[in-house]
């Protein structure tokens, strides 16, 4: 199954993706026919997805009733199974925002030798304001930025050569990529050109249970902080976002920086109590 040279896209189908999966054939058609090799992942539920996108790459489609955060073992067998020298991951949480995205986040394997990249996520229209200015700093416009944060399995490319070497862990991970580029030791190059679009309109529950997903991955990896340097880091961003309100000229949301802090760094503590090896 596949050639060898050639990429595979894993399309990764979400319980909480918001976005239309099939829009991505729009992104195949610019490809040369029969080089990219479709994986469509259905995590946890069976998802309809448009006849199309078979017409532009050779499909494959796996429904699992695996909750997400055993996915890792669904992406090792795709990538035993398979050949293809580099495979890419997106997911239907996010939305690319050009049609040369894939062509864009596999450059830094390609021209440079990367063994990872990642791309940027940039605030769907219409999102929470402070969302929105959390996401433009993690994922700056520089070609600089590097922080290994940033680096999720809705938007990233690994050679297979480095996920062979260092397999997806198929314990509990909510983001399997996130835990992988920590074990492995690899440095990722950050390609602010493969820019997608992610949904910045999240609730504070939303918030709390995605900071409680990140905050177990990272205590998989053995990344922990104490109950005090979470009331720390949540007392900092709220004033941070206190002066963000004073920047934009709105007061009447100076009430929600103590709750949208408090969701995302206690969510991030709780999560941490969650063990990666739990059944």
């Amino acid at each position: 199954m596949g050639n060898g040279n050639g990429t595979a896209l894993v399309l990764i189908l979400t319980p909480d993706g918001r976005f239309d999966a099939s829009d991505i054939g729009s992104i195949l058609h610019r490809q040369k026919e029969g080089s990219i090799e479709l994986f469509i992942v259905a995590v946890g539920d069976t998802v309809k997805i448009d006849s199309r996108l078979g017409k532009t790459a050779k499909m494959k489609m796996i429904v699992s009733e695996e909750s997400f955060s055993r996915s890792g073992k669904i992406f090792n067998e795709i990538i035993a199974a398979a050949q293809n020298r580099i495979f890419v991951f997106i997911s239907n949480r996010v939305m690319p925002t050009h049609d040369h995205w894939l062509t864009r986040i596999c450059a830094p394997l390609l021209k440079d030798g990367a063994d990872a990249a990642f791309g940027r996520d940039i605030p769907a229209p219409g999102g929470n304001y402070f969302l929105a200015e959390d996401m433009k700093k993690h994922f700056p416009l520089s070609a600089s930025g590097t922080e290994m944060s940033g680096f999720s399995i809705d938007n990233c490319a690994i050679t297979r050569d480095a996920l062979r070497r260092t397999p997806f862990t198929e314990n509990l991970a909510y983001d399997a990529a996130a835990v992988w580029i920590i074990n492995s030791k690899i440095r990722p190059s950050y390609c602010p050109e493969a820019t997608v679009l992610r949904p910045a309109d999240c609730s504070l529950r939303e918030v709390y249970m995605g900071s409680l997903h990140k905050g177990a991955d990272r205590r998989g990896c053995g990344r922990r902080i104490t109950l005090l340097e979470t009331g720390r880091n949540t007392a900092a961003g709220i004033m941070r976002d206190l002066r963000f309100c004073f920047s934009l000229k709105k007061p009447q949301y100076m009430w929600y920086p103590f709750f949208y802090r408090s969701a995302m760094n206690f969510g991030y503590y709780a999560g941490q109590q969650i063990k990666i090896n739990d059944k």
